[in-house]
């Protein structure tokens, strides 16, 4: 019989599920009325709210009229999903608007830039209000 204490991670442990998601317009406009917090970078706008799921959700806007090839919208949504899998980050609903420079930045630049974003977005909701 196997040992299985070194089980290797199945797909749905790296999954970005329906319940990581923003899903309905509702959602979106609940962060949008009243966010608790905010950070800005050249590439995006962040958005964030607290919630009561008991972790965070994420929703992104990435409009064709600020990136205008597909394969870079894709990339763009990909690194941003990937990078909020990564994070430890407290039960917000975060919302993201992307901005034109952001197809022209380098993978590497925008990744540093998503983890700068999530630490200020850890000081921000651990501020005392």
């Amino acid at each position: 019989m196997a040992n299985h204490a070194n089980k290797s991670p199945t797909l749905g442990d790296f999954c970005y599920g329906k319940n990581q998601r923003l899903l309905t317009p509702a959602q979106f406009s609940h962060v949008f009325a009243e966010p608790s917090a905010k950070v800005h970078s050249a590439h995006y706008t962040l958005l964030a709210r607290h919630n009561h799921s008991g972790h965070a959700r994420l929703g992104l806007i990435v409009a064709k009229k600020q990136v205008r090839r597909a394969h870079e919208r894709n990339r763009i949504k990909r690194l941003i999903r990937e990078s909020f899998r990564q994070s430890a980050l407290p039960n917000v609903d975060l919302v993201f608007i992307i901005k034109k420079s952001a197809q022209l930045t380098a993978n590497t630049e925008l990744v540093k830039t998503l983890n700068a974003s999530w630490q200020q977005l850890q000081h921000k909701c651990n501020k005392p209000n």
